[in-house]
């Protein structure tokens, strides 16, 4: 096994990223302004959706922080889709439409 010298990469984001390039992880970055160059040449994958300016004067984080929310909560759903059992979800969610629903809608009625 490889070893990066983590005291070296310990404060810049370059670095690090060099640091899991070279003991054989994916890398990627998740920005909304430009990276430096340096950075952008590092990593493999590189999502920047560029927000633009706030529209409440002041704010810092309004726009950029809900999509990079957006961002990583697609990232998650696509990774999780993509390792459920499609046929499993289609067999509760019938029970539940079919059978469940009815009855407790019946019920509060």
């Amino acid at each position: 096994m490889r070893h990066c010298d983590w005291n070296y990469a310990r404060y810049s984001p370059p670095s690090l990223l060099a640091c899991a390039r070279e003991l054989g992880a994916k890398t990627a970055i998740v920005a909304c302004t430009p990276p430096p160059k340096e950075v952008l040449a590092v990593a493999d994958i590189a999502i920047i959706p560029i927000t633009g300016p706030e529209v409440v004067t002041g704010s810092t984080r309004m726009k950029a922080g809900t999509a990079t929310k957006l961002v990583l909560n697609t990232i998650t759903t696509g990774a999780m889709a993509e390792r459920t059992d499609f046929k499993g979800d289609l067999i509760y969610a019938f029970i539940m439409g079919a059978v469940m629903y009815p009855i407790v809608v019946h019920w509060v009625w």
